[in-house]
């Protein structure tokens, strides 16, 4: 009879603990293929002026997806006109410093992000780029292409000589806070007060230096 230990190959000398980390090691095999089948589903591409359409309504479904819990219709209705209409996508894409990238499937756009070439208004020691706006629809929730998106963004504000990423999240998007803690990034001050119709909304800057192995 063999004793915990003794008769075992050296590597097997704990056979709870060699499951335990074969276990680990097939979720991590199966995460990565995962990943690479999630990257195949999706195809980011840059968009300008002939795409603004697209943006204008991504923008509605995305932002109606994300707080139609926490706005009012009538309220949502009030921002959505004001700021998500087809002459704001066009205003917003025609300036310079604008970088607007969207995901799609073989059927449709699926999610996008926005950059700004902006400052951090909390003085960092490197220039920096806002990440704007980064939404997907919510049938595409938990399948990667939030980090996706993240990575490509992270990408081209490093290319285009940013070394830090800044951004202001509202401090009720409870899923957006937890999703940039997850990335490691740090509040570091107040950041504008957001409209949405009659409510308003505090929110927080956070901040993430940008290293050459994340690109």
């Amino acid at each position: 009879m063999f004793r915990m230990g003794q008769g075992w190959p050296k590597f097997l000398a704990n056979p709870l603990h060699f499951c335990v980390k074969s276990i680990a090691i097939v979720n991590k095999h199966a995460s990565l293929v995962a990943g690479e089948k999630n990257k195949s589903m999706y195809k980011i591409q840059n968009i300008g002026l002939e795409s603004a359409s697209i943006l204008s309504q991504l923008w509605k479904d995305t932002f109606v997806q994300a707080y139609s819990d926490v706005h009012t219709p009538a309220n949502i209705a009030v921002y959505c006109a004001r700021n998500f209409s087809l002459d704001s996508a066009v205003s917003e894409l025609k300036l310079k410093n604008v970088t607007c990238k969207v995901a799609c499937t073989e059927a449709q756009a699926v999610g996008f992000y926005l950059l700004r070439e902006n400052n951090c208004p909390i003085s960092l020691e490197g220039p920096s780029t806002e990440l704007k706006q980064i939404y997907i629809l919510k049938n595409h929730y938990k399948k990667g292409l939030g980090k996706l998106l993240y990575d490509d963004a992270i990408h081209t504000m490093y290319q285009n000589g940013a070394r830090y990423v800044w951004l202001s999240v509202s401090d009720i998007n409870y899923r957006a806070q937890n999703f940039y803690k997850e990335l490691e990034f740090t509040a570091v001050g107040p950041g504008p007060v957001f409209k949405v119709g009659y409510d308003r909304l505090t929110s927080t800057i956070m901040t993430k230096k940008l290293h050459t192995h994340a690109v």
